[in-house]
């Protein structure tokens, strides 16, 4: 009887201790995570920014979207698209090569909050990225 009384306390004890670990087939958001200078202002859409650009350039800036192509060499640099709409542009985002900080090259898709330089490149606009925050 002693050992039976033991036997089922020990099930009892297994079976709390497996709902205890379970997350209910719930799958949990990864945290955020910083790369390179810390992003502390509010972000723009990229559609925002590309329409006030030339009133921006050479000015830190703070915008957000959606990850697109990124760097497989070495995640030194990515598009940005815009995240309700990416018809609405896409955004160079330069990392300098790697000097200071790189993103994981499997980035894409993912929600990004970038600080930087806007600077004029040829026809086209770039983010000389100092900080990064993906989700």
């Amino acid at each position: 009887m002693t050992t039976s009384r033991s036997v089922m306390v020990m099930l009892l004890l297994g079976v709390l201790v497996l709902a205890a670990c379970s997350t209910g087939g719930k799958t949990q958001a990864a945290e955020p995570r910083s790369y390179g200078a810390a992003v502390t202002a509010t972000p723009m859409p990229v559609h925002t920014l590309l329409e006030q650009a030339a009133s921006l350039e050479d000015q830190q800036v703070t915008v957000s979207g959606r990850l697109g192509q990124v760097c497989q060499d070495m995640g030194c640099w990515f598009y940005l698209e815009d995240a309700e709409n990416a018809a609405e542009g896409k955004l160079y985002i330069d990392l300098q090569m790697g000097a200071i900080f790189t993103i994981p090259k499997d980035s894409a898709g993912k929600t990004g909050v970038i600080t930087g330089t806007l600077k004029r490149d040829n026809s086209s606009w770039k983010v000389m990225g100092k900080g990064v925050v993906l989700s």
